[in-house]
Formats: structure tokens, sequence, C-alpha cells
């Protein structure tokens, strides 16, 4: 979809970039010739769970029964270009899709991703929903957490991917089928609780024999079992969040650290510039293994301006403080070049203490 789009229109949702970023990236675009351009792009994420949402959807679309059924009237993101247009389901399609007829009688084939619940009803905290991420017209699945109350009305949303975010327009949410409530009976994508004599613990729903009863389960514990009886199994109760926890950033080391190396260079025939990405995902705690990185990523944090944060998702204050603290912790000594030294000053001699290994400080 960004294939020979502009820069601008790429980074529309990128906050900041049309006023302060957008003509230095059109000049560094513009000199780039023979030479290849590197950088590199950080995030911190919960990725288990991004990982086990893609999965479990995979697995679900394939084995379990559709949210909607035939004749109902939904809105459709036809073609997943944002706009919404009403419909009715006139036929259930394999890996839960739709045969949709639209006002113009014209019918397609559309995923049920795309599908959304008719306006009027009011959404309540804990329901399903489609969100226009920051207002820029691409929706993603997530649910509510928390109903504002005010004028206007604003939502909290937590994005199946894993990401938030808060004081969103009801203009740009939409309720979807609890996809919690299709169906009691275990299917694959189900997450299961064991009975015994199986283990007990949860697990995920592989694959099914319907002439055995039984079904391959991949335990919370690591273990996978290939022929577990289904009268052996339960679908597991939905874990009831304790909001006195307070939300996972609480916990930094339960954290994910993305990095995304990046490089550009100019195509010598055609004249384009071609962009190539590879990602790395670590645990934030393995940052224990290069306190360095801990004390520069701790600076950064402290340091960025609020649209940044707001493009890195650390626009709220608290979680900043909280992550800067446990990383500030990882560095042991080195946290006080910080408060001695200007961020380049600091990062040059973080710089010396990897290349040459000094973990104690004692030169």
């Amino acid at each position: 979809s960004k294939f020979m789009q502009s820069m601008a229109n790429i980074h529309a949702n990128v906050n900041g970039f049309k006023d302060h970023l957008q003509k230095r990236t059109n000049y560094l675009l513009a000199s780039l010739k023979s030479r290849v351009l590197w950088r590199s792009n950080w995030s911190i994420r919960n990725h288990g769970e991004v990982v086990k949402h893609d999965v479990i959807h995979k697995l679900r679309k394939a084995g379990c029964k559709h949210l909607y059924s035939i004749g109902e009237e939904v809105q459709v993101n036809r073609e997943d270009s944002g706009k919404w247009e009403s419909g009715k389901v006139v036929d259930l399609l394999p890996m839960r899709a739709y045969r949709v007829v639209f006002g113009d009688m014209k019918e397609e084939e559309v995923e049920e991703d795309l599908l959304a619940i008719p306006d009027g009803e009011e959404i309540c905290a804990g329901d399903h929903v489609t969100v226009n991420w920051k207002g820029g017209g691409s929706w993603y699945l997530g649910q509510v957490e928390k109903v504002n109350q005010g004028s206007p009305v604003t939502f909290d949303i937590h994005f199946d991917d894993g990401d938030t975010e808060e004081n969103v327009l009801s203009k740009n949410v939409k309720r979807i089928k609890n996809r919690t409530s299709v169906s009691d009976a275990i299917s694959l994508g189900s997450i299961v609780q064991g009975i015994p004599p199986a283990r007990t613990c949860e697990g995920l729903v592989l694959d099914m024999c319907e002439s055995t009863k039984t079904c391959k389960v991949l335990f919370k514990d690591g273990e996978c079992d290939v022929q577990v009886p289904l009268a052996h199994l339960t679908i597991a109760k939905s874990p009831v969040r304790d909001s006195s926890a307070g939300p996972q950033w609480m916990d930094p080391s339960s954290l994910d650290f993305e990095v995304e190396y990046q490089t550009l260079r100019r195509l010598p025939k055609s004249g384009l510039i071609l962009f190539t990405i590879r990602t790395y995902v670590d645990p934030l705690q393995a940052m224990r293994h290069c306190p360095q990185a801990a004390v520069a990523l701790a600076a950064n944090i402290q340091n960025i301006n609020l649209e940044f944060s707001k493009y890195k998702l650390l626009q709220n204050p608290q979680k900043r403080e909280v992550l800067v603290k446990y990383l500030m912790g990882i560095g042991g000594w080195r946290a006080s070049l910080y408060k001695l030294l200007s961020v380049t000053e600091m990062t040059r001699i973080l710089f010396i203490d990897w290349v040459y290994g000094n973990p104690d400080g004692s030169d």
C-alpha cells in the first residue's frame, strides 16, 4: 500500500513529521546518490501479546464459526480503504469470510476483520471494536479499556497487537461482534484448561482429530501434547484483569525492546530508492548484558519531546519515569554520567566503555 507513495503520505500518522522532518527528509533522499544510508529505529512493546494474538487469530479463522449470520446488516470497511459502507451478509465463506451485497447491488467477498456492527448502540468498556489508529485511516482491532465521560466522550483502547491509544473520538471507533462469545465448543485456536489426568495448566489448541476426539495442545509450561482427549479439556476462563496491578508497563521486565535496522540506496538505472528493513526483538531485561545501552536508551527516553514521545507511544510521563528508573538501575555507575555530562558526551564515553569492556568502572 506504500509503493510509489510520497514520504508525506507514508508518514501521515507520524506526529510532527510534516512540520519538522518532511523538508529535511526530502532533502536527504534527493541527495542520496551512490552511498548507502543506514539508520536504526527503536521502540518498546509487548511482543509476547503480539505473537500470541497473531497465532490465535490465524487458527481461529481456520477453525471457528463465523461471527455474523446470513441476512445480518453490517458495516464494511470496503477494500480496507477506511471508508465504511452499509451492506448485508448473503453467504458465509471459508476462513471466516463473507459475501456481502451493498446498496448499489454489487457483491464482494469480505474478510471478517473488515466488518462492524451498524452504528447506534452505545459503546461500553469491554466491548470489542475496530479503531481508526490516530485518525489516519488505518483500522485495527482492539478492546475498549475505559470510557472517558465528557464532551466529547472518548475511549481508551487496548489493541490486539499490544499497542494502546487514549482519548479516541467516537467517530474513530466502531463496535464489532464479541469475538470471545462465538462458541463454547473447543476448536482450533481455543485457549483451553486441562482437566486431570491431563495437564491442568492452560494451553492453545493447534490441531484437532474428529475421528479420535482428540486434539494437539501446546501448554503454557512449554510442553506439547499431540493427543489430548477432548473430555480432558475445557474452555479456559477469561482472566479478570486486576486494575490495582496497573498497566503492564509498570513492570518493565515483561516488555520487549525492538530495533529496526534500515538501509536506503538509490538504484542506478531506475533512480528509485530501495528501502530494506530487518527487525530484532529482545526482552528489555536483556539490557543487563549491555548496561551501556540501557543508560543510552534511558537518556533518549528522558529527552524526547512531546511529539516524538507520541510516536514512540511514550507520551505518558509516568510510563517514561518507570522505564528510565528501570534502565538507569541496570546501568549502575554509568547512570551517574547522565547527571554530569551532555547526552553527546555521555554516549561517547559509553561507546568507549563498550568497546574496551570495563564493567566495574575502575578506570
